[in-house]
């Protein structure tokens, strides 16, 4: 699921769909901290739903990371995407509610 906008501390963020992101930065996923502002490229031959949620969960950690002024740990991709592939794997693999 990837939402319109969410709220990360004290910051609203807006999420939109773009179809010309990848050509235009050549990236899947685009986060301005400046504008509070995620960008993820339309799905398309080449990006499917799923790498379009990955890429939303990447650049959302990277919300994160900025939010709690942890500059260091968003400009490292790895950490980013690292932590992005668990919170996509548990919402993927949860079953039921306690």
């Amino acid at each position: 699921m990837i939402p319109k906008s969410f709220s990360v501390l004290c910051h609203d963020v807006k999420v939109v769909f773009r179809k010309d992101l990848q050509s235009d930065c050549e990236a899947f996923g685009r986060w301005w901290q400046a504008k509070n502002l995620i960008e993820i490229q339309t799905p398309n031959q080449d990006v499917t739903r799923e790498y379009a949620e990955q890429a939303f969960w990447h650049e959302a950690v990277h919300a994160i990371f900025d939010s709690l002024g942890y500059s260091e740990d968003s400009k490292d991709e790895r950490k980013v995407d690292t932590v992005a592939s668990c919170i996509v794997q548990i919402l993927k693999t949860s079953k039921g509610e306690q």
